[in-house]
């Protein structure tokens, strides 16, 4: 299953920014002073199997510039197991691209679990963020997928 950008090209028409555009718990604050922060939310489902990850997203240049972190996830447990082998794939796109998979240690608990990733990239007043959970299964793996899309506020 491959990621796609907000016109439905695959996400190597972009140019992946993962590398040189991060944005650590230490610069976060710095990066979105003066800002106006928003919050969101995707949720991402497959049968009895629910994931979730909250994001903080906030806009430079004029609409130029997408910054999006993520802040933490939480991956339901329906069968009990408690598992800890989940993945999350993490990313946004516009003009660029920018996404991060996770270690295949996430948590299955029905926790919110702290896991801060992010980054920014060059937008045209319009991106999209997009979240992939591959839930830990005892014999093959399930994934779950959603997307939001974000418009600079007056676009």
């Amino acid at each position: 299953m491959s990621d796609r950008d907000i016109n439905g090209e695959a996400k190597t028409n972009k140019e992946d920014v993962t590398a040189s555009n991060v944005i650590t718990s230490e610069s976060f604050k710095e990066l979105s002073n003066g800002s106006t922060v928003y919050e969101g939310l995707l949720l991402a489902t497959n049968r009895v199997y629910r994931g979730q990850i909250k994001y903080k997203y906030w806009w430079g240049n004029n609409g130029g510039m997408f910054y999006c972190y993520a802040t933490h996830y939480t991956i339901n447990d329906p069968d009990r197991f408690g598992r800890n082998k989940a993945n999350i794939h993490f990313s946004f796109d516009s003009q660029q691209w920018w996404g991060v998979d996770s270690p295949d240690s996430m948590r299955q608990d029905d926790q919110w679990n702290v896991w801060e990733v992010g980054g920014y990239i060059g937008a045209n007043k319009r991106a999209r963020v997009y979240v992939r959970f591959d839930f830990d299964l005892p014999f093959s793996d399930v994934s779950g997928e959603n997307s939001n899309y974000h418009n600079y506020p007056g676009a």
